[in-house]
């Protein structure tokens, strides 16, 4: 029987950028809230503070979800993160999700910190996104 040669896996570089779907499914949820806080029968200040602050809420994260960090998967299962402060390297979390319309990176960093990257179609290039299904899919990462 002849053996195969190690497979080859060229690094895959992810630029992604911030989701459209994902920042309407967030506000929707958001909307939904403060609409059902309006039907709670509360003393009328809060009908006016709960939806204020729910939408305060999706502001500031709509604000963080814009920074979308860069990173890059070499091949041989080490992900980096790039950063102004330089590359950090990543481990990736088995519990990460692989479906059609979704992918979850979660990842752990070398400082015990954790970082989730949702990334929905329209956060990467269709080409990389399809190499990263697959490469996950694989469990090659």
């Amino acid at each position: 029987m002849s053996k195969s040669s190690p497979r080859f896996v060229a690094p895959l570089r992810l630029e992604p950028r911030p989701s459209r779907l994902l920042w309407r499914v967030f506000l929707l949820i958001h909307l939904g809230g403060a609409a059902l806080s309006l039907l709670v029968p509360v003393a009328w200040p809060l009908h006016l503070l709960i939806p204020v602050a729910l939408l305060w809420h999706c502001r500031s994260r709509w604000r963080r979800m814009a920074i979308v960090p860069t990173l890059t998967w070499d091949g041989d299962g080490q992900w980096w993160l790039h950063s102004d402060d330089g590359d950090q390297p990543l481990q990736l979390a088995p519990d990460s999700v692989v479906w059609p319309w979704l992918v979850v990176l979660n990842f752990r960093r070398e400082n015990s910190g954790r970082l989730a990257l949702p990334l929905l179609p329209d956060s990467l290039a269709a080409d990389t996104l399809r190499r990263l299904r697959a490469a996950l899919r694989q469990r090659a990462c």
